[in-house]
């Protein structure tokens, strides 16, 4: 991460996947797929993480590089 400029985009789709590009270059810098549905919202931790709720009512925090995400909060039950 260029914390300097914060040039990173994050993104989450309705396929299940999050990733983190890389704006200067258009290039993608990793992706993650927990394989449980829809992602809806993304934001980026103080530390460079990327945090993603989706449908499964987790939140999510993934490595800036890319690799397994650690479950932060598992939503209330239905």
């Amino acid at each position: 991460m260029n914390r300097s400029t914060g040039k990173r985009l994050g993104s989450v789709s309705l396929d299940g996947t999050a990733r983190i590009w890389n704006m200067n270059t258009g290039a993608e810098i990793a992706e993650f797929d927990p394989g449980t549905g829809p992602i809806y919202s993304v934001a980026f931790a103080a530390d460079g993480t990327l945090l993603t709720g989706g449908i499964d009512r987790t939140i999510r925090d993934w490595p800036a590089t890319g690799g397994d995400g650690v479950v932060l909060f598992a939503g209330a039950p239905e």
